[in-house]
């Protein structure tokens, strides 16, 4: 299957247009998983939960690159989930910079995600496949509890970090 790119249409990707269009009001959740099933599945169950009692929630999902599995993950995130979600494949860190500017809440399982999307004010829950480095930029914020290892945790764990963070934004000091 061969997966087109995204048109720009005034500095802002079709995609980004869509969203907006589509979402109803709704807060938009990010699940950035990245290619590892691990995640994958941790995510989905536990977003499968936190969607069941915040329906105010639509539920984007995204990775870093496309592969030949692209379509493949995301199949089973939404089966895993029993969740309609949007696909979001991008080309370039604009257009997951654009992404993120948008959403109101993201969990992923990459430092660089999280950075930028804290820069926004967003709420950022981090389960880390770098737990050591993603750690320390959450420590160093002030924010330890929003970072835990992807390896030590559960679904469930995963749907109390949502629960517990999903209505409290970053906020990154300023010097």
């Amino acid at each position: 299957m061969i997966i087109t790119r995204p048109l720009k249409v005034d500095n802002q990707s079709i995609q980004i247009q869509k969203l907006l269009q589509i979402r109803n009001n709704k807060k938009l959740l990010l699940v950035h998983y990245n290619h590892s099933k691990e995640a994958l599945l941790k995510f989905a169950k536990g977003v499968k939960k936190f969607i069941s009692r915040h329906g105010e929630y639509m539920v984007i999902v995204a990775s870093d690159s496309i592969l030949k599995c692209e379509e493949e993950y995301f199949n089973e995130f939404e089966r895993e989930s029993g969740i309609k979600c949007e696909h979001f494949l991008y080309e370039s860190p604009s257009e997951m910079t654009a992404l993120l500017k948008i959403i109101d809440v993201v969990i992923t399982c990459k430092l660089h995600v999280g950075v930028v999307a804290s820069s926004f004010e967003k709420s950022v829950v981090a389960v880390a496949c770098h737990p050591e480095k993603t750690a320390r930029f959450y420590s160093q914020i002030g924010e330890s509890g929003r970072c835990v290892s992807l390896f030590d945790v559960t679904s469930e764990i995963v749907f109390e970090l949502l629960e517990k963070f999903h209505e409290k934004k970053l906020k990154l000091m300023k010097e």
